[in-house]
């Protein structure tokens, strides 16, 4: 009988054998305040039979749901689709980005009356009652890469189902749809989405507060010749991994996080002191950590540096993300501060639409006094 984690309740390693027949693999840990760890619920499966320690009243004593949910919109689907996107732009008087925007919420409708199952996926991600992350291949999008007004209004339509786009004036030109594609002169470059070198294991925007930071990053596919691929690797798998001492020095404010590429160079050089980890309720743990951008605090801290090699360590070595090809017509949306993602080098052109969303905008118009859907990041930093 091996003691299993159960993804649901967080697992964390055991520092120890229970018996000699039993081995240890993971229980759930809590954070107290004063961030000590006690000891919570345990799964033991025995002849694929879940037996929960905590008892029968265990909330997440049902099966977890998938981690990725996963759709195939049929080419009927996506034409009809198509046709009932095109005939609500029609109705537009610009095909700017604003515009297009004041149209989604109708955009929205179609999705939910044509892809009923998609639209569900979206409200029970945001919700943390379902998947982490949602790959939906077949939809509709543009047939040319130097305009896109398909893809950009289906893209503010998908974040219109759960919430409200939005985009930094710092990245992209302050693009609310942004273009992910090399610019020129960051061909090759590392770790920025505005290069095609490698992009290690990351989350976006660590440097913001959670509040004012995206919930949901959305990817629409245009083009990828050279067929890169996209990791998701989920907080579970992760914390699944990572030892009881590291969890504990990782959810301390011992960190600095510098901010990305793209944020430009009057950002200050560094936060203020940050955990790794955080818990946003019982149970829900969330990760902010870009594997290239974090540094204790303190050069004297050993246990923070320890901590945080283990766990560059671990991302390093990792087989077991999900991986994904986001090409022509390829979504994928995931919860930001729920896993990291990560991309491969590639060669030849690949445009990628991303949104940023979030259920509320209204803590980044508070923060900044702007009343729209782009926000000047340095305002919410002060």
């Amino acid at each position: 009988m091996n003691l299993k984690p159960c993804l649901r309740c967080m697992p964390l390693k055991s520092d120890r054998a229970l018996t000699s027949q039993t081995q240890a693999i993971g229980t759930n840990q809590e954070f107290n305040s004063a961030t000590s760890i006690t000891s919570q619920i345990a799964c033991v499966s025995e002849q694929d039979r879940l037996v929960y320690r905590c008892g029968a009243s265990c909330k997440f004593a049902s099966p977890p749901p998938p981690a990725v949910a996963s759709i195939t919109v049929d080419p009927s689907q996506s034409e009809r689709l198509r046709k009932s996107l095109i005939q609500v732009m029609d109705h537009n008087l610009g095909s700017n980005l604003e515009s297009l925007l004041q149209l989604a919420p109708l955009g929205a409708k179609c999705i939910r009356d044509q892809l009923p199952s998609l639209a569900m996926q979206y409200e029970r991600m945001i919700a943390l009652e379902g998947p982490l992350a949602v790959h939906a291949t077949g939809l509709p999008t543009d047939s040319t890469i130097e305009s896109t007004p398909l893809g950009d209004f289906l893209s503010l339509s998908l974040a219109s189902l759960v919430g409200e786009p939005f985009q930094y004036l710092q990245q992209n030109s302050g693009r609310l749809v942004a273009r992910l594609t090399p610019s020129p002169g960051l061909e090759g470059k590392p770790n920025t989405g505005e290069g095609s070198g490698e992009f290690e294991f990351h989350t976006d925007d660590r440097i913001l507060a959670p509040s004012y930071s995206t919930e949901l990053i959305q990817l629409l596919g245009i083009r990828n010749d050279s067929m890169a691929s996209t990791r998701f690797l989920t907080l579970p798998s992760i914390l699944s991994r990572l030892s009881r001492k590291s969890w504990q020095t990782l959810s301390e404010k011992r960190y600095l996080f510098k901010p990305p590429i793209s944020f430009g160079a009057k950002m200050p050089a560094f936060s203020d002191p940050l955990p790794v980890l955080w818990q946003i309720q019982a149970g829900h743990w969330q990760i902010g950590f870009p594997i290239f951008n974090c540094y204790p605090s303190r050069t004297d801290d050993e246990a923070a540096r320890d901590a945080l090699t283990e766990l560059i360590t671990l991302l390093r070595k990792d087989r077991s993300a999900f991986r994904f090809v986001i090409g022509p017509g390829c979504l994928l949306t995931f919860l930001n501060n729920h896993g990291l993602h990560a991309r491969a080098p590639f060669s030849g052109y690949r445009l990628l639409l991303r949104t940023y969303i979030r259920k509320d905008l209204s803590p980044l118009r508070l923060k900044s006094q702007s009343s729209g859907n782009v926000f000047d990041a340095d305002l919410l930093l002060s």
